[in-house]
């Protein structure tokens, strides 16, 4: 059991879709529109991005961290995909920051939503809590970059729901997502 967690993201991903890609899909010229097109899609990535999103997972490139009140037998790491290679992890000793090894522990990808940190040997004492910090995201697929630029659409061409236009389309950006999410069991 790890205990209570706090996970907060470092550094933000790069746009899935780029507000140029976007004025394609909407046929859109000119820049009047820019600030709107670009916060639509900030917020379709929002939707389904990270571990509040939809998707259950991380779509670009993010680095987040989480910390932990105790070291556990083992961390999961509750965001993917993860690259293995950037798992760094910090712990406080006599009120001093230190990095541990990366020889003190193995990062074990079990799946895209799932990875597992499990110490080599033992782990450091005393600890009173670690941070565990990593980048998730592996780009976005071309379905992801498909529901962003149907989600965008959809907002732009609607931009007050009511009436028929407030109802989800029948495979709209919303049953993609829901078929494409990653599901932990």
């Amino acid at each position: 059991e790890q205990g209570p967690v706090n996970i907060r993201r470092i550094s933000d991903p790069a746009p899935a879709v780029s507000v140029a890609e976007a004025k394609v899909h909407l046929r859109v010229d000119g820049d009047a529109d820019h600030d709107l097109i670009a916060g639509l899609i900030a917020g379709a990535v929002d939707y389904l991005d990270g571990w509040t999103g939809v998707l259950g997972r991380a779509i670009e490139a993010q680095t987040v961290e989480m910390t932990l009140d105790s070291w556990p037998a083992a961390v999961k790491l509750p965001l993917g995909p993860v690259d293995p290679d950037s798992v760094v992890i910090v712990y406080s000793a006599g009120g001093a920051d230190q990095v541990l090894s990366v020889a003190a522990y193995q990062v074990d990808v079990r799946s895209i939503v799932e990875a597992v940190v499990t110490p080599v040997g033992t782990w450091p004492s005393p600890a009173r809590s670690i941070r565990v910090r990593w980048t998730a995201g592996a780009g976005a697929s071309p379905s992801d970059k498909q529901m962003i630029l149907q989600m965008v659409g959809t907002g732009y061409l609607n931009r007050e729901a009511s009436g028929a236009a407030a109802q989800e389309t029948p495979f709209g950006p919303n049953s993609r997502a829901f078929a494409t999410r990653v599901w932990e069991f």
